[in-house]
């Protein structure tokens, strides 16, 4: 695994890389509140047959912040955009999972040409929907700002438990464990939250159409205490994608079950 920094329109930002500029590559696309490690286990398991990036947003993993970002959905996708850009990427496959989907697809869309195919899981591409309850502590004002102290370790781990469908690995809570322990990535998150309605998925709804025909993979944990599993059946259809349920996984597929995801994908790159 490579470690290396670009600059993007003005930000530095931080990636992670697998595999050889030999194989096609793959963007992955992480969200909160995570940095691009999230993707590590799946990497590892799919690194024989792509080049695997995964970059940090501006204020988590390693890529740090200016003073005045605003931390929305437009944002992070002028962002997604820049970084393709600044790596020069002719033609890539793109993972998105978490907020992901709503600020990397309608950039994808527009670069439809480039595209090769979409690896889907457990992200929010329509509007229509409530804030979950975390989120909802977030944007009380109050609260929210007491939620960006840093808790102890166990009370950390505690609050993680329900996203996932057993015990989460020790090598994801360790990574997220030092993200979370800096104040900009606990900030980040609830600036998120406060300025993003439901309607800032507008441009990834719309995008859906455009991308429709692009070979497409939805893998879908089944207990995602976040977005509703209707969500899974509903972008899989509007982008007419194979959908794959893995029963006991919770939000974050990848990290529990990343020798199913890696299944599924390569079933989708064999089309």
């Amino acid at each position: 695994m490579l470690r290396a920094r670009v600059e993007v329109r003005g930000l530095e930002m931080h990636y992670r890389q697998w595999g050889t500029a030999e194989t096609p590559s793959l963007l992955l696309a992480h969200g909160l509140p995570d940095g691009g490690f999230v993707w590590s286990r799946l990497a590892e398991e799919l690194q024989d047959v792509r080049r695997l990036i995964a970059f940090d947003l501006p204020g988590f993993g390693e890529s740090e912040v200016p003073r005045g970002f605003a931390h929305t959905v437009s944002a992070y996708g002028n962002v997604f955009d820049g970084f393709v850009e600044a790596l020069n990427l002719e033609r890539f496959d793109l993972a998105v999972h978490d907020i992901s989907g709503g600020y990397a697809l309608p950039y994808a869309a527009l670069r439809r040409g480039q595209l090769g195919s979409l690896l889907i899981l457990n992200t929010q591409v329509f509007t229509g929907w409530h804030h979950h309850a975390l989120a909802r502590r977030y944007r009380r004002p109050v609260l929210g700002r007491l939620m960006t102290l840093r808790p102890p370790r166990g009370r950390f781990e505690k609050l993680l438990r329900p996203a996932f469908s057993a015990e989460p690995p020790e090598w994801y809570l360790d990574e997220l464990w030092q993200v979370w322990s800096r104040r900009r990535t606990r900030r980040a998150v609830m600036k998120f939250y406060r300025q993003n309605e439901p309607e800032a998925w507008a441009a990834a709804e719309r995008s859906l159409e455009k991308l429709r025909g692009v070979p497409t993979t939805v893998v879908w944990g089944d207990a995602d205490p976040f977005i509703r599993g209707e969500f899974a059946e509903r972008t899989a259809e509007a982008l007419d994608a194979d959908l794959f349920h893995v029963p006991d996984a919770g939000h974050f597929p990848m990290v529990e079950r990343p020798q199913e995801v890696a299944a599924a994908a390569r079933t989708l790159w064999a089309r």
